[in-house]
């Protein structure tokens, strides 16, 4: 992060004090920047910085573009440049972002539960050991930040007799993530027991 606020001050102290001494080689490298760092999860800071940059660069491109006196061949590559400018704007500020479907995020959560098979077995088999005909299916309901970290969990269903396992795996499923997005999000997901079986599966 400090290279690219670095990079991008170091861009602005570069930039001509007129506009008649644009370097073109210069302002390719500083839309190529733009493009870079013009990101939705970049930070305050980092927005900052290329809104600056960039607001520089339209001034001098337009600037440049307005005047009788450059050659044919320095406007060409000027409107070039302003065109790619323009693309790169356009693109951002029309970005749609992608919302991953429940399906997405289903597969998500279940790939890291998964990865507490072996656990999640160990307390059902301690179940066992005072029922042994034990089974079910448990429904949690996952309260997502937009962070994707998870701020709440609550037990929408148990079915008899897995009450108790479903309080003690909750600590396990606390550390499920999902990726970032644009609002709260709440999932319910499911996991059943069977003796059947050599590890609980989700559903």
């Amino acid at each position: 992060m400090k290279y690219v606020i670095t990079t991008l001050f170091t861009a602005l102290l570069a930039l001509p004090a007129f506009a008649g001494e644009i370097d073109l080689s210069q302002t390719e490298k500083d839309i190529q920047l733009i493009r870079t760092n013009l990101q939705p999860n970049a930070s305050n800071r980092t927005l900052s910085s290329v809104d600056v940059l960039m607001r520089k660069t339209v001034e001098d491109l337009g600037w440049l573009l307005s005047q009788g006196e450059p050659d044919h061949s320095t406007k060409e590559e000027a409107q070039a440049l302003w065109d790619k400018l323009a693309t790169i704007l356009n693109n951002a500020h029309t970005e749609v972002k992608k919302v991953p479907s429940d399906d997405d995020q289903q597969a998500l959560i279940r790939a890291q539960i998964d990865k507490k098979g072996m656990a999640l077995n160990y307390f059902y088999q301690h179940e066992l050991r005072s029922n042994p005909m034990l089974g079910g299916r448990i429904v949690v309901e996952l309260n997502f930040m937009p962070t994707g970290y998870l701020e709440d969990i609550e037990i929408k269903s148990a079915d008899e007799g897995l009450e108790r396992l479903a309080i003690r795996i909750l600590p396990l499923l606390r550390t499920v993530r999902i990726k970032p997005q644009e609002a709260s999000q709440k999932i319910e997901y499911k996991l059943s027991f069977s003796r059947a079986r050599s590890k609980p599966y989700s559903s």
